[in-house]
């Protein structure tokens, strides 16, 4: 359940792409120079005999086949449940099936992450059958554990070395930790009682810590400072806050802070930035150096949520736009900035596209969501939907532009 760098196909399945990254062959090459020597003395032929050569050829192709049909599990079920696959790569550390999409629910994703798994157990217990018929149980036990005074021949002591190879592949894929097939099984039962994002940082091994007030420290904004940057860094905009500021937030309203941090094997991998209000939790900023599937929904939003509760506070205040946070139990709210605009060409312009966004806007918004869809430019006018007046004033005087837009 990993992947590699760049591939080439190998052939296709029911439309899957079956493709290999070049280091897959370093895997191969490893397996027949170990397994010639093996079977060389298992079958006590000399060192460049051609019977172990070719045994551990077959081995490394079997291995192959059982890695793709372990994976095809993956896909074949996904398929079943109306998920995309489109390739199955392999290299070095196994391989992946990439699906277009995440399960729809738990039942889902624990029966596509239980299928690879399953699919591996299958083929062991076929191989073993098939030894314990032909060697017997003593004979082929001794041949899985790669014992030399295996009675054995040498097609019975290969189909021990698959068994046994398939046997490490399941156990090692079942380990809980995520990404692996085990984590997902994992996550798949957590989801069951938690929503994905907190299901996912247990299965993925993630510690969550509210700090706040006295708790804060250097170490935490040297921390978070990184992930703030990062943030800027891949966005269109650039960072505008410098690391100055955040030791004088910690220092002079550390009681009104509250940092969502995130960490991974004792190191802080995300973190989010709150500030508290009398009655509300606002979210301000938030970053990250590791990739984690609904790390930001976990971090930024149901944290958020739990602290308030746990601290009753009535609201917590997301930041605006975002249709995304639709999903995530956010509803629109009445909204109004005031901007001071110097220039009079920019003024007159901000002026004009203000008025067409309030009328426009605001009739596309209701049309759309009369029809239960949103509109895609929402969050230009923050409407709510059991609203039906909107209105917007523009005042200007003094070289200044007030432009008021409510809900």
């Amino acid at each position: 359940m990993f992947s590699g760098g760049s591939t080439f196909t190998l052939f296709r399945i029911r439309g899957i792409r079956i493709a290999v990254d070049w280091s897959w062959f370093i895997v191969l090459f490893l397996v027949i120079f170990w397994l010639s020597d093996f079977y060389g003395d298992v079958l006590d032929k000399p060192s460049g005999a051609t019977e172990p050569y070719l045994l551990a050829v077959a081995s490394a192709i079997g291995f192959f086949g059982s890695i793709v049909l372990h994976e095809l599990g993956h896909a074949f079920e996904a398929q079943r449940h109306g998920i995309g696959i489109t390739t199955i790569r392999l290299w070095i550390f196994g391989g992946m099936a990439q699906m277009d999409r995440e399960s729809d629910s738990p039942g889902t994703e624990f029966k596509v992450a239980a299928a690879g798994p399953a699919m591996t157990l299958l083929i062991a217990i076929l191989l073993i059958a098939y030894g314990v018929f032909t060697a017997g149980v003593s004979d082929f036990r001794d041949a899985m554990e790669l014992k030399l005074t295996a009675d054995t021949t040498g097609i019975t002591t290969m189909i021990a070395w698959l068994a046994s190879i398939n046997l490490i592949v399941l156990a090692f894929n079942l380990l809980p930790a995520f990404p692996l097939d085990g984590g997902r099984i994992l996550r798949a039962l957590l989801a069951l009682r938690l929503d994905y994002g907190q299901a996912t940082a247990l299965a993925a091994g993630v510690e969550i810590e509210w700090v706040t007030g006295s708790d804060l420290t250097e170490a935490h904004w040297d921390a978070f400072f990184a992930f703030y940057m990062d943030t800027g860094g891949r966005k269109w905009g650039r960072p505008y806050l410098n690391r100055r500021f955040f030791s004088l937030i910690g220092e002079r309203m550390p009681e009104d802070i509250l940092l969502v941090m995130a960490k991974r094997d004792g190191r802080y991998i995300a973190g989010a930035l709150n500030l508290i209000g009398s009655d509300r939790l606002y979210g301000r900023n938030w970053g990250c150096i590791e990739d984690h599937p609904f790390r930001q929904f976990e971090g930024c939003y149901h944290q958020a949520i739990d602290f308030a509760i746990a601290n009753r506070l009535a609201v917590v205040e997301a930041g605006a736009q975002g249709e995304h946070k639709l999903s995530r139990g956010y509803m629109p709210v009445p909204m109004r900035s005031a901007h001071f605009i110097v220039h009079p060409g920019l003024r007159r312009a901000v002026a004009d596209l203000a008025r067409q966004l309030v009328r426009v806007g605001n009739k596309a918004v209701v049309e759309g969501q009369l029809r239960g869809r949103q509109h895609p430019h929402a969050h230009l006018v923050n409407l709510a939907p059991d609203v039906q007046a909107r209105k917007a004033s523009l005042d200007e005087k003094d070289g200044q532009l007030l432009f008021v837009r409510e809900a």
